[in-house]
């Protein structure tokens, strides 16, 4: 059946530099932003956008004022957020609602934000060198979830209180079985050039899946440094058996296919630009794919036939 497209509008603005961000469970997106900087007022928070009530200009402080990437939730509904940034690199984070599946403007009602540790990693995590590696983990609380410009940066206190610092961390989803994919999208080595890309391994990206169920991590997608598929960064699941993650490459920029073994395939290739692929999505009933080529700004549609799940 042939797709057409039926309505859009402008939802959100004043906000800075917003990233990938991610759905909540009651089908509002969450949008992020991945700049403090203080302009006309500070950013740095995250935002509610209902599809078809519109944005809420009010910043979700409980969620942190930081570098943000991506959010997304677990069925108990507690939020996991990414934060890419360096000097020292980012962390991951869980955000425990006062009220968990409260709806549209919930968030706003407070909760708890902690940091992720990694117990057994030295370092940082690109530390972890073996695919299928599993690790327990515990959460670290953040005191000051919305420092000023002059306050220590939310990072900062995470990693002080004992939290993992983890290289370009980028994407995160929920997957069909209920865990938490993200993505730290490289680890650039000890040998790196610039002295804040540092980092304990050399490699060209980790997927892992977090189990909120067992408090584990699992190091799904070890990519090699000079893999042709380097720099994961978004990354959404489908309902179709296999999750998606956009590169941001120094080279070709794809859109890889994996599955729970950690191989990797090429799905698409940008063939028009050298800019990366951003916003992986899918259709609340499966059926089409969207995703964002970011310069100039473009929205591809793709649907299938898909491959049923098997």
């Amino acid at each position: 059946m042939a797709q057409r497209l039926l309505v859009e509008r402008v939802s959100l603005a004043g906000t800075l530099d917003n990233c990938a961000g991610g759905p909540s469970p009651w089908r509002t997106w969450l949008t992020c932003e991945e700049s403090t900087d203080s302009l006309d007022k500070p950013h740095g928070y995250v935002f509610e956008v209902d599809p078809i009530l519109g944005g809420n200009a009010r910043p979700i402080i409980p969620m942190g004022r930081f570098e943000h990437e991506a959010v997304s939730f677990d069925r108990a509904g507690n939020a996991y957020l990414t934060e890419d940034a360096s000097g020292p690199f980012g962390c991951f984070y869980r955000f425990q609602p006062k009220r968990p599946h409260g709806g549209h403007g919930s968030l706003h009602a407070g909760g708890t934000l902690e940091a992720l540790s990694v117990i057994g990693i030295e370092g940082d995590l690109s530390a972890a060198a073996e695919q299928g590696a599993i690790y327990d983990v515990k959460w670290v609380p953040v005191a000051n979830v919305n420092p000023g410009d002059d306050d220590t940066p939310v990072r900062e206190q995470a990693i002080e209180a004992g939290a993992t610092p983890i290289p370009k961390c980028e994407g995160t989803w929920l997957g069909v079985d209920g865990s938490i994919w993200f993505v730290s999208s490289r680890g650039d080595g000890p040998d790196a050039e610039d002295e804040e890309d540092r980092s304990v391994g050399l490699n060209a990206g980790q997927i892992w899946r977090f189990d909120p169920f067992d408090q584990t991590i699992e190091l799904v997608v070890l990519l090699p440094h000079g893999s042709p598929y380097d720099q994961p960064d978004n990354i959404t699941s489908s309902p179709h058996g296999f999750a998606l993650a956009c590169t941001d490459g120094d080279d070709d920029q794809w859109l890889i296919a994996f599955g729970e073994d950690g191989a990797v395939y090429p799905f698409a290739k940008n063939a028009l630009n050298d800019q990366e692929f951003a916003g992986a999505t899918f259709s609340p009933d499966g059926d089409t794919l969207f995703v964002n080529i970011q310069t100039p700004g473009i929205t591809l549609a793709v649907w299938g036939p898909w491959r049923a799940r098997r």
